[in-house]
């Protein structure tokens, strides 16, 4: 899950073809938000199945990504370690856009890496997980 931007975006939904150049940015900064809260947890890049059977789903979104975007600021632009890229630059993610990142995660673990998640059952295509 690593946010290679040689590599193809796996946030990117094969069978959209009229995706936005805004959405293409989000997911891609979605991956990249992951990736850096993988990389200071070490936690291995790619996310697995395994990781998330159970409640770990909960606990991976919510008291893992979720606390530690409420607890930190995140800077606008940043680094894989989710360091600021730019020390003259303060300015600091929104609330809305770190959940919209989040988001953007859940449905990549959705598509992706475990759909038949029992948290998933029964919803809706547009549905998430309360």
């Amino acid at each position: 899950m690593m946010a290679d931007p040689k590599k193809k975006n796996p946030y990117v939904n094969k069978s959209n073809l009229s995706t936005s150049s805004s959405t293409l940015y989000t997911n891609t900064a979605a991956a990249r938000l992951a990736t850096g809260y993988r990389n200071l947890r070490q936690l291995p890049s790619v996310i697995t199945r395994e990781e998330l059977e159970g409640e770990n789903l909960e606990e991976y979104i919510v008291c893992g990504l979720g606390a530690y975007c409420t607890n930190n600021a995140i800077p606008r632009n940043f680094d894989k370690y989710l360091n600021s890229t730019n020390e003259d630059d303060n300015h600091c993610c929104m609330t809305t856009t770190l959940l919209n990142y989040i988001g953007q995660h859940l449905n990549y673990i959705r598509v992706t890496v475990y759909p038949d998640h029992p948290d998933f059952k029964d919803l809706k295509k547009d549905e998430h997980p309360t």
